[in-house]
């Protein structure tokens, strides 16, 4: 009778590593193959609800670079960013002309050199 019972022991232990090891590999399958859950909703029109500003250069097809006929300091713009302009407006105002400018510049040469001047005179003295 002994032979008997241990063999019903046995064959208890048996079933149930069989059944665990079947709800284990049933649990890894569903695991594997069973993905995320997520809450969705339909799209429907409403409310801005969250703002994003990004920020960026836009450059345009036509840019012309704009040159002066005449250098010389700029006194005044007559245009501001994003005006439109057409051919023959007024887009800034100059105050000298480089021949004004260079008049200014050899008139300060010359101080600098009569300053020269009169120090090495005096050390001639």
């Amino acid at each position: 009778m002994n032979g008997k019972k241990s063999f019903q022991i046995n064959k208890k232990w048996v079933l149930i590593g069989s059944a665990a090891l079947i709800v284990v590999a049933a649990g890894c399958v569903a695991f594997i193959s069973g993905g995320i859950s997520v809450d969705s909703d339909a799209v429907s029109k409403g409310e801005v609800t969250k703002l994003i500003k990004e920020s960026g250069t836009v450059e345009s097809e036509s840019s012309v670079i704009v040159s002066a006929k005449n250098p010389g300091e700029i006194e005044g713009l007559k245009v501001s960013e994003g005006d439109q302009v057409k051919a023959g407006d007024i887009l800034m105002t100059s105050g000298e002309t480089s021949i004004s400018l260079d008049i200014k510049s050899q008139q300060a040469e010359l101080s600098g050199l009569q300053a020269q001047y009169s120090h090495a005179r005096d050390l001639a003295k």
